[in-house]
């Protein structure tokens, strides 16, 4: 059995400011069963946090959605 192609998994990186990280992972919390997300290695003192999101194709617009709240609301976010 094939799988659409919106049943693949996707994935989006992107940056924010270390000040906007836990805002950020508690909104990607809260969306439950929509996104995972892990944050990526980074350097001591390095101003920024890295995340990938994974999702299945059949949510991009739900995370897009949820990328585009986040900006409205002020967070600063960077696609990687």
């Amino acid at each position: 059995m094939m799988l659409s192609a919106s049943r693949h998994a996707e994935k989006i990186q992107i940056r924010v400011p270390k000040a906007d990280a836990a805002f950020v992972y508690f909104i990607l919390e809260a969306q439950e069963g929509v996104a995972t997300h892990s944050t990526l290695p980074n350097v001591l003192g390095d101003p920024h946090r890295d995340i990938e999101i994974s999702f299945s194709g059949e949510f991009r617009a739900d995370v897009e959605r949820i990328l585009e709240e986040l900006e409205d609301s002020g967070a600063e976010i960077q696609r990687i």
